[in-house]
């Protein structure tokens, strides 16, 4: 045996008489860790309360809050003030639970930065009773990191876009507007201005990998924006529904319809507006690639009186049978309107003519939604 082995032999004979000989000392008494304290119950009282449960606001009521959870809620005889309870009294005011915005878009960076935009806007929501949000589309990662930095935030969570090859590759095209003609670029490279994150799926590309990617992002679903065909969509959804995530979209994300969107089992649509593309055939579809196309073609066909189309009360009812969730966004149009109407005497351009018939085809097709058993968000 060698000097260095026989030295490591005696090293553990010695361990072991040692930890011998601490096994057989009496063992020192222990001292018990302080309990923790327990954190007081807050009791909010005399405020009418409307809980969202859909029983009959409460005057006078009682809601009891300790830590982050609300113990009971209800009346003074449901929800007795415990001893020693700090009490915030809130006669004269109403008591709802958070309101949730599930459709936001928070990031828009200009040179890699949002000034003091984001801050004031997460403060707003906050006043507003917004306590948690969903951004519909920016760019996960950096949105997160940016919302976590502050002091004060709702809840964020957020979702990842995904386009077709022709919403990031189509070239610079004239469009006539009040202003004159401009050249618009493709809507992709317009998002990526931004800050935006897109992801670009082709036909045939592995839509688990789009969905790994957006996890990684921290993205807690897809929503699919623009240019893919129904066999994309279908992929799309499967592979979200495979790893737990769901699948939103526009309402058409040309040249599949929100018909077809229901039918391929995706959870979502948003913008009431963009039913219109019922109205139109898929091959006609298939040619509306840019935004101004497709503002000039919804203002063409979309009015109060074409909401009640069959086409696209088919699709309201292909929403109900198939548990779609349908998000009209109605309040952005109407703030479009409102800023128009504001204005003095002016040459109505391609998007006040599409914000004016988006808005009155939008409010009907929201109604008829209703009419039809479609759940709203």
């Amino acid at each position: 045996m060698s000097r260095g082995r026989g030295f490591r032999a005696t090293t553990w004979a010695l361990a072991a008489v040692a930890a011998s000989a601490v096994a057989c000392a009496p063992s020192a008494p222990r001292r018990l860790a302080p309990p923790r304290p327990i954190d007081p119950i807050t009791a909010i009282v005399g405020a009418t309360l409307w809980d969202g449960t859909g029983r009959a606001p409460i005057p006078g009521s009682v809601t009891l809050v300790r830590g982050d959870r609300v113990l009971c809620a209800g009346s003074a005889t449901d929800c007795p003030v415990p001893a020693g309870a700090n009490v915030i009294t809130a006669t004269g005011r109403w008591l709802i639970p958070g309101l949730i915005d599930s459709h936001v878009h928070l990031l828009f960076l200009q040179n890699g930065s949002s000034s003091e935009d984001l801050p004031n806007d997460l403060h707003d929501l906050l006043a507003k009773g917004i306590t948690t949000v969903r951004d519909m589309g920016s760019n996960p990662a950096e949105l997160l990191r940016r919302v976590r930095a502050e002091s004060f935030a709702p809840r964020l969570y957020t979702m990842q876009l995904v386009a077709g090859r022709r919403f990031f590759f189509t070239p610079f095209s004239p469009t006539a507007t009040a202003r004159g003609v401009v050249y618009r670029e493709a809507p992709g490279v317009t998002m990526q201005r931004l800050g935006w994150t897109p992801i670009l799926y082709n036909p045939g590309d592995d839509a688990d990998a789009v969905v790994r990617q957006a996890q990684a992002a921290g993205a807690i679903g897809l929503k699919l924006y623009a240019q893919l065909d129904s066999t994309s969509v279908a992929a799309l959804v499967a592979a979200a529904h495979r790893a737990g995530m769901p699948v939103w979209g526009h309402a058409w994300v040309q040249p599949t319809s929100a018909l077809e969107q229901a039918q391929l089992g995706q959870d979502g649509v948003v913008h009431a507006a963009g039913l219109a593309g019922e109205l139109f055939s898929k091959a006609e579809r298939d040619t509306l690639v840019r935004d101004g196309d497709l503002q000039t073609a919804t203002a063409r066909v979309a009015s109060a009186k074409s909401a009640d189309d069959p086409r696209v009360l088919a699709a309201l009812d292909s929403f109900a049978r198939w548990g779609t969730m349908f998000e009209p966004t109605l309040d952005a149009t109407r703030r479009s309107v409102a800023h128009y109407d504001s204005k003095t005497a002016h040459h109505m351009g391609i998007q006040e003519g599409y914000v004016r018939a988006a808005a009155a085809f939008g409010l009907e097709v929201t109604r008829e939604a209703i009419a039809h058993g479609v759940r709203i968000s």
